[in-house]
């Protein structure tokens, strides 16, 4: 027995487990660094920056777009000398592009690190949707003299409905998330 033994058909195998080698094992993921943060920071920085303009030149856009529009079957688009499509001028006269300068004085603040700017920036995007959804929201299917006029008349909301809708979600996520970002 003691020859078996020797030659090593009864011995037991007396090499260690593999380890792992690389960073492809199981365990906790090591926190990011700090350059990690700093390049994160200012992706979303530039993100909210884009979005602030954006939200700036859709105001300016949705000044001069049709908000309203009235529709009537087998007509060209007037009807008996009434003008069937409502501008954000027309709504709201110069309002649009006061908010739009008014954004981007924030947003140029909001990015200088100054809190109220931030706060007032989001505030304005409020405002705007509120005048877009409880000032022309109401309006959108409201055909006002022309359905005395024609039975076939119908009113939609046009892209400046949108474009105003949409500026001031921008101009309300450039100014919230500018807020958070900006953590103390």
């Amino acid at each position: 027995m003691g020859a078996r033994a020797a030659t090593g058909v009864w011995a037991w195998m007396t090499t260690p487990a593999p380890e792992a080698t690389g960073n492809d094992s199981r365990g906790r993921r090591a926190a990011p660094g700090p350059a990690q943060l700093v390049r994160l920071t200012l992706l979303l920085r530039g993100f909210l920056t884009f979005s602030g303009l954006a939200g700036v030149l859709l105001l300016v856009l949705a000044t001069s777009a049709t908000v309203i529009r009235i529709s009537i079957e087998g007509t060209s688009g007037r009807a008996a000398g009434i003008d069937t499509s409502v501008s954000g001028s027309d709504r709201h006269g110069p309002l649009l592009v006061m908010f739009a300068l008014l954004g981007l004085l924030l947003l140029a603040g909001g990015l200088r690190g100054v809190r109220p700017a931030m706060a007032g920036l989001a505030a304005t995007g409020l405002v705007v949707l509120a005048l877009a959804v409880l000032g022309d929201g109401p309006h959108l299917h409201d055909t006002g003299i022309v359905s005395q006029l024609y039975d076939e008349a119908r009113s939609n909301a046009g892209a400046g409905f949108y474009l105003e809708s949409l500026g001031g979600a921008l101009l309300l996520i450039a100014g919230g998330g500018l807020l958070l970002l900006d953590v103390p």
